[in-house]
Formats: C-alpha cells, structure tokens, sequence
C-alpha cells in the first residue's frame, strides 16, 4: 500500500512539473534544439521572456519543453519560473499570442495555434519578431578555444558569459608587422652611430599573453553573425637578433666588421579590440576577424595596430 502511495505521489509530482510554464531569461535568447546536448540540432530560437511548456527535466542542464507547436530541449540554467522584468516590446506581442495559442489549444489544435503564432509574428512591425526568432546565440555554449592567424598567433580561448558578454584569452607568438627596430638599436639598445652600422633584425622568439573583456550584440538580419567590442591588457616578450657592422680599433687604426647580437625585452600595454563572429546554425564552430589597437606603456611608449583572423570550437 505504501509502495502504491508514493508512486502515486511521484506521478503526481512530475505531472505538476510537467505543467509548469517557465520564462526565458537568457538576454540573448535560447535554442531549441532536438537533443539534450549542444551538439544537438537547432530547431527554433526562443527570445528573451518567452513563455515556454515544461515537460520533463532530462537531467541537471536539460529540460524538454514545449514552444508553439515545437518540442525539443534547451538548458535549464537560463529559465525561471518569474518573468524577467524588462522586456521589449517584441516579446510583449509574442507572450500575447502565445497566452491566446494556449487557451485554444486542446490537443488536435495544437498545430493551428502554432501556425497562428507565427503568422502574427512575422506581422509584427518591420518584422523584426521573425528575425529575433531565427538567431542562433553562441553564449548558449560555455566555452569556445581555437586558432588565432595574426598578431599575437596561437591559441585562443573564449568564455561566454551572459547577456552577449565574454571573456578572451589570446596566448602565442607575436611580431610588430612593418615596425623599423634602427630606432631602438641607437636610442634605446645604445648603439653609438659612430661605432655600429646597423643593418637589420629579425625575431628568434616572442610571447604573447592577451586578455579581453568583450560585449557583443546581433548584427543586422544574418543568422548567428554578431558584433563585438572590448578592451583589456596584453604582455609581450620578445627576444630579436642585430645584426650590424662594428667598428674595431686595433693598432691605431680602425676597421669594420660584421657582428650580431641579441636583445629581449618585456612589453605591456592596453588595447582596445572590435570585430565580427559568425556562429553557424548547425555546428559549434565560431569564425571570427578582429581589430586592435594596443598602446603600449613600457619598452618603448607608442601604439601598435593588430589584426587577426580565426575559428573556435564551442562546447
């Protein structure tokens, strides 16, 4: 007896989850996706304070829900059961429609309320209800590394955080492009003009460790493409190689020879970053090209343009 008691008390229980109506409450929107996993195919995106149907919980990351008409999962860490407070407008007009799909919605009705939704959205002014709807958001993930093609060179290594904001980490090799080191070779490594000619440098080893706070925001009507902007800090060390005449003087008399040396020096500076990422709709893969400008305070005092390109992997 008591055995049938609490399985009566679990299915009630579960049943009472399962009718829960729950709100988005990623800044950025939620994919629906097809599996409880972010490998899982993309089936629609669901905006900012979207009123979604709790199903089941699939585990402690995963819920399967129901929104207008479509069943799949998203992630339970960005739904609740309070309505965000701020909303805009769009989403207003989607809570509406979805309220009155819900009450019509019996079962075999089902389908017609969700044609009804979407119709109404895409109706909405300017469209743009159909657009936030098709925006796959790459903070779905936690975690993006990859490869970065520039200055610096090498790893790279993304947080996502919520609200479109991130945290990035750049680690590898670095060379200041179309820089002239004769300058530094006279003024700061003292070498006296009338002692060494100099004749050039080139690099033997650098590192580069760069880190960014960014903030990002949907751009225009392409799907998962995004803007972003940001600041942080940056340390290079760098070790070049002179090569140069010398002057010798032997005997009274003087004469020049070829001569090489090395110099390593630790830099640091503030940057300022922006670029584009493009997240694609059915894989994990983050394509993205940047802009820096870095100005630097020690070793010597100048600012320094960068460019990169690159590709990451979420997960």
């Amino acid at each position: 007896m008591k055995r049938i008691l609490f399985i009566m008390l679990m299915f009630m229980g579960l049943n009472a989850y399962a009718q829960k109506q729950m709100y988005v409450q990623s800044g950025n929107g939620l994919n629906l996706r097809s599996a409880p996993s972010t490998s899982g195919e993309v089936i629609t995106s669901i905006p900012y304070s979207e009123k979604v149907h709790v199903i089941s919980r699939t585990n402690d990351e995963w819920v399967e829900v129901k929104y207008k008409g479509n069943t799949g999962y998203i992630s339970s860490k960005y739904i609740d059961e309070n309505k965000p407070k701020k909303q805009n407008n769009n989403s207003s007009k989607s809570n509406k429609n979805n309220a009155k799909g819900n009450k019509s919605n019996n079962g075999s009705n089902s389908s017609k309320s969700s044609s009804n939704n979407s119709s109404n959205n895409s109706s909405s002014s300017g469209g743009s209800s159909s657009r936030s709807n098709s925006q796959v958001y790459a903070n779905e993930y936690d975690w993006g590394i990859g490869l970065r093609i520039g200055d610096p060179f090498g790893l790279t290594v993304k947080k996502y955080l919520a609200r479109g904001r991130a945290f990035e980490i750049n680690l590898g090799g670095t060379h200041q492009w179309g820089y002239s080191y004769q300058s530094q070779f006279y003024k700061r490594d003292r070498f006296y003009r009338q002692d060494y000619e100099y004749r050039g440098s080139v690099p033997t080893s650098s590192v580069s460790l760069q880190g960014h706070y960014l903030f990002s925001t949907q751009l225009g009507d392409v799907q998962g493409l995004r803007l972003y902007y940001g600041f942080g800090a940056q340390f290079r060390f760098l070790t070049r190689e002179y090569r140069f005449r010398e002057r010798i003087y032997t005997n009274g008399r003087d004469r020049w020879v070829d001569a090489r040396d090395r110099i390593t020096r630790v830099e640091f500076g503030l940057d300022g970053v922006v670029g584009l990422e493009y997240t694609l709709p059915t894989a994990p893969v983050s394509f993205f090209t940047e802009f820096d400008m870095m100005i630097q305070f020690v070793a010597p005092s100048r600012v320094i343009p960068q460019f990169g390109i690159g590709a990451r992997f979420n997960f």
